[in-house]
């Protein structure tokens, strides 16, 4: 019958990814004795697409929903037993949206194992279709602008394996491309290899050592090697051996690597633990057990966990292994979308301590012990390599429209004549603009950012919500250097839940209104407290122009200073309390 195929017989038929990568490999394979593509029977695309015409508009994602009607399950059935009899079977799903160049799909798709009796062979069937549109897919599938209307599910039914022992192979080092096999194995069928959880043994071999490992590792090194040949470029796989060694190859894919990269600088004695890099990165947070499943903090591994969470592992820093699961599926989830892992054997934390975690150099640092300045400094290299990387990261799906660099020159300047700055700016074609501000501040609990010149806050207006984590050096005596970041959010709730994650609390509220003035990259703030007298605010990108600006408003004679917010307060003789800050 049409959309039922043994073996991939046809020329035309669409198999999904993973069924077009096994024919391509039953036919590279087939003078081998010692190297077995399994025999298969695939549901193709026309099958699953005839399902879904013949289904209309049910909720797909719910498997009891899926009706087959009874002629095709009869047909499905006979052409099982006619090939694999009784015996336990392998249902593997092959999406035409998963192993590509692109993204990997790891783990997204169900596949299920040793399945026998006719209606758990049926339910398994409508369970890898359902899986297409399960939570896990959809999110994914946002992530990649992928249309699930538009994408099939084909079915691989396979034998299970008289496999001794199974696992998974990368032609190169995934992480950073580095030239070595390496190898993740398991007795049995080598699901918790896949899964991260379990007794694995984890191998590493250098392409120059090839030749001097045992014959198991040889023939696998062959076979890859023979697989990254035809497809010219570097793949994983997996992989079974039996008690004759004979290695079965039951699924291939494309390696996906990102390659960024940033240097954060500190001090040695700040690590607090090291460990191996599974996935590049770099994050500052509180630590969790990810039993606790809290979003907005690095995961550590507790115990022996399955992580086919995806929303979970979009909405946290990092994670931490206890297990060497460098080839899991989460693992290549995690590095394609640039979400720091690091492995540590063993490993103790404080509750709510914060930590940084470098997963470019297999560190956990020490926040929290850190001094003041140093405290700044990390944060700001955190939120520059937030930004170098957002295009690639998950924190796009957390509410981060963008990440800007801010840096500019700023001064204040006091004892202005309002009305005539005012005219000067009109006559200079600067734009007149209304600003309404509702600010909320932040810090740590001992105050320390404001104490070292940093200022933290959520600011909204315009109908638009950012955070500011700004660093000021008022050396200079009549202008200040700001280096700032701007994180731009989609809605004032994401962007609190943002300043949690780094243990921050909110010191104070402000209303405020701003008449701002813009031409090109300058600004010129009328700022007015309560009971004093107006002042400005001049912000431009160089010290030139500012020095430009200053002489074309003839305010040279008024007191222009580089202060920060607490000289200005005591020069205005003003309290937090007459800026109306409240909780």
């Amino acid at each position: 019958m049409t959309g039922i195929i043994e073996n991939f017989k046809s020329k035309k038929e669409d198999y999904g990814k993973k069924g077009n990568n096994l024919k391509i490999l039953s036919e590279l394979f087939k003078n081998e004795e010692k190297v077995i593509v399994p025999e298969t029977i695939i549901l193709t695309k026309s099958l699953y697409n005839k399902v879904i015409t013949e289904n209309g508009k049910v909720d797909f994602s719910n498997y009891e929903n899926i009706h087959i009607n009874p002629q095709l399950e009869k047909t499905i059935l006979e052409a099982i037993h006619k090939k694999f009899g009784n015996n336990k079977l392998v249902i593997r799903s092959s999406a035409t949206c998963e192993d590509s160049i692109f993204f990997s799909g790891a783990g997204q798709y169900d596949s299920f194992l040793n399945i026998d009796k006719d209606e758990l062979i049926l339910a398994a069937i409508k369970k890898v279709y359902a899986s297409l549109f399960n939570k896990n897919s959809k999110l994914y599938s946002k992530i990649y602008g992928i249309n699930l209307k538009k994408e099939s599910m084909a079915i691989l039914i396979q034998e299970v394996a008289p496999v001794v022992k199974a696992g998974v192979m990368f032609s190169c080092n995934p992480i950073n491309l580095e030239k070595k096999y390496i190898i993740e194995s398991t007795k049995g069928l080598g699901t918790t290899v896949v899964e991260g959880i379990g007794n694995i043994c984890h191998l590493e071999i250098n392409y120059d050592d090839k030749d001097k490992q045992d014959i198991e590792v040889k023939m696998l090194i062959e076979v890859i090697d023979k697989i990254r040949e035809r497809y010219n470029y570097d793949v994983d796989i997996e992989w079974g051996i039996d008690s004759e060694g004979k290695v079965y190859i039951f699924q291939t894919r494309p390696i996906i690597h990102k390659d960024f990269s940033f240097k954060i600088k500190y001090d040695e004695n700040q690590i607090y633990n090291k460990g191996e890099t599974i996935s590049k990165g770099f994050s500052i947070g509180k630590i969790k057990n990810i039993t606790d499943n809290e979003k907005g903090c690095i995961l550590y591994q507790n115990e022996k966990y399955d992580f086919n969470d995806l929303k979970l592992l979009l909405s946290c820093k990092g994670v931490i292994l206890k297990e060497n699961a460098k080839l899991s599926h989460f693992a290549n989830i995690l590095r394609e979308l640039a979400k720091p892992c690091i492995y540590i054997n063993e490993f103790e934390f404080k509750e709510n301590h914060l930590y940084a975690m470098d997963a470019f150099n297999g560190n956990i640092i020490d926040f929290d012990e850190m001094s003041t300045p140093e405290k700044i400094k990390i944060m700001l290299d955190n939120f520059n390599y937030m930004k170098s990387i957002l295009s690639d990261s998950f924190e796009k799906h957390n509410g981060i429209l963008s990440i800007n660099n801010d840096d500019k020159f700023e001064e204040v300047v006091f004892d202005i004549d309002e009305e005539k700055v005012t005219a000067l700016l009109k006559e200079l074609g600067f734009k007149k603009k209304i600003i309404k501000q509702n600010i909320y501040t932040y810090d740590f609990k001992d105050r320390s950012l404001i104490e070292g010149n940093a200022i933290f806050r959520i600011q909204s207006s315009d109908k638009k919500i950012n955070i500011q984590f700004k660093v000021l050096d008022t050396e200079h005596e009549n202008y200040r250097i700001e280096k700032g970041i701007i994180i731009n959010f989609d809605c004032l709730k994401n962007a609190k839940e943002f300043m949690s994650e780094y243990a921050m609390q909110e010191t104070g509220y402000q209303e405020r209104k701003i008449i701002r003035y813009e031409l090109n990259d300058v600004y010129v703030n009328i700022i007015k407290w309560p009971s004093c007298k107006s002042y400005l605010g001049i912000e431009a990108k160089s010290l030139e122009r500012l020095t430009e600006i200053n002489k074309e408003l003839d305010i040279e004679k008024c007191l222009i200073t580089g202060w920060g917010g607490k000289q200005i307060f005591e020069k205005l003789n003003l309290t937090l309390e007459d800026c109306k800050f409240k909780k």
